[in-house]
């Protein structure tokens, strides 16, 4: 009995991995890519930027996903919003401006500044913000996100959420 309880041990910690790496399905090449991703409670001890996982997945579908970055299967036009909830009631989070940036990270590393959402100084204790771009992707350069404080104080981020598709490229 012990033997099996291992064999199974084994068997579940190898499937949990596996879920957790990029897809468990497999990739149409001329699929369509949807995600629709959130994640609640983000926040530093220290002022720094922090690139977001996202672990509560709602679609993710035709995608390589690893919890925090979206890689292109194929050469298109991807429509990425993101928006959040700035929460200084909790934690000591600022009520200075907070952002959320979207980023496009080519196959060498280099990564670029695809703007942001941003919640302004002024909103008080609890303020949002949202954003909306299109980005041209090559097949392997991908999309993620950082939050970050302007003025390198204390952040909290109550809800955060991704949502990442595709066009068909009969569209274009």
């Amino acid at each position: 009995m012990k033997r099996k309880s291992i064999c199974l041990a084994i068997i579940l910690l190898w499937g949990g991995l596996s879920l957790s790496a990029q897809t468990t399905e497999p990739i149409d090449p001329y699929g369509v890519t949807a995600i629709s991703v959130s994640g609640k409670k983000a926040y530093v001890s220290k002022p720094e930027a922090k690139v977001l996982e996202y672990p509560i997945e709602y679609t993710i579908k035709n995608a390589l996903w690893d919890g925090s970055r979206l890689t292109a299967h194929r050469n298109g036009l991807y429509v990425v919003t993101v928006s959040f909830v700035k929460d200084s009631y909790y934690f000591n989070g600022t009520q200075d401006d907070v952002y959320v940036t979207v980023f496009k990270e080519d196959t060498s590393g280099i990564q670029t500044n695809m703007g942001f959402a941003w919640s302004g100084e002024g909103t008080g204790r609890r303020g949002t913000g949202t954003y909306t771009v299109v980005i041209e992707l090559a097949e392997g350069e991908k999309i993620f996100t950082r939050a970050h404080c302007a003025t390198g104080k204390l952040w909290h981020l109550n809800l955060y959420n991704l949502t990442i598709y595709s066009l068909p490229t009969y569209l274009y």
